[in-house]
């Protein structure tokens, strides 16, 4: 059977071509290089709230087209960083809550670098439910649990400065009173609070950290549409005897909250 030299040329022309394309396409996606680099610029503070962003300044500091930064201005406003004012501007109006990788949050490792040295914020802490309930499996898993065993349970929505920061549901074994999440005294941290609550010092906690949609509660009680993207923190506390006290679910808003982590290798 004779060979179709012609076809064989084609397919090479066709993927030399492809790849002539690729080679002059932009190195990386300008709205999203502009986006990346303005959200780390509001979360460090290089930009305040309440600044005005002005187009051409952001063109000239990031090497960029008007197009890509009306394109990132975009997003941030969908994220909720920004506000777009008609025959003004656009402003930052808002920064992000940090959380430290495997560490549980309170007060004391919150990061706001825009706040003064000393200055702590104020978290205030709504119980929305606490009550026994029957575990689940899962549940009974990570508390290590007994086959049949009911949990004690609550829940929380803890705000910043009047807007809602989290959404928290604990878990604890039945005979537990439900721990508040956040301490509350200066000079407290959550060795001390655990310590405290348990009778038993903190040895150390196991966390994931995973993105999904939102649910409608727990979207409206952060002031979210339905649907919207949650970062979604599960933590487990165990007691120097490494037996697990807590079990802890917490729902960020993703667009307003980054989590971090240091690495040591030395």
């Amino acid at each position: 059977m004779p060979v179709d030299d012609s076809r064989d040329e084609e397919r090479a022309a066709f993927r030399r071509a492809a790849a002539a394309r690729i080679l002059n396409e932009p190195k990386q996606n300008e709205v999203r290089r502009v986006y990346a680099l303005m959200r780390t610029a509001i979360r460090t503070r290089v930009v305040q709230t309440g600044e005005m962003l002005v187009e051409a300044t952001v063109m000239r500091q990031f090497n960029t087209t008007r197009q890509a930064v009306r394109g990132a201005l975009g997003q941030l406003a969908d994220d909720g960083l920004v506000e777009r004012l008609p025959r003004i501007g656009t402003q930052v109006r808002d920064s992000f809550d940090g959380v430290e990788i495997g560490l549980p949050l309170d007060a004391s490792e919150r990061y706001d670098d825009g706040l003064p040295d000393g200055a702590v914020d104020v978290y205030d802490i709504a119980q929305i439910y606490a009550e026994v309930v029957p575990g689940s499996p899962v549940i009974r898993a990570q508390l290590e649990l007994s086959v049949d065993s009911d949990v004690s349970m609550a829940e929380y929505l803890i705000s910043s400065a009047g807007v809602p920061f989290c959404v928290e549901t604990c878990y604890w074994a039945p005979d537990v009173t439900p721990r508040v999440p956040f301490v509350a005294e200066p000079g407290d941290d959550l060795p001390k609070s655990f310590e405290r609550h348990f009778g038993l010092p903190l040895l150390r906690s196991s966390t994931s950290v995973e993105a999904l949609h939102g649910d409608p509660n727990t979207c409206a009680a952060l002031g979210l549409a339905p649907g919207a993207p949650l970062l979604l923190s599960e933590k487990v506390l165990y007691d120097t005897d490494d037996v697990p006290r807590e079990l802890q679910y917490i729902y960020y808003a993703a667009s307003r909250t980054y989590f971090r982590a240091s690495t040591r290798y030395r």
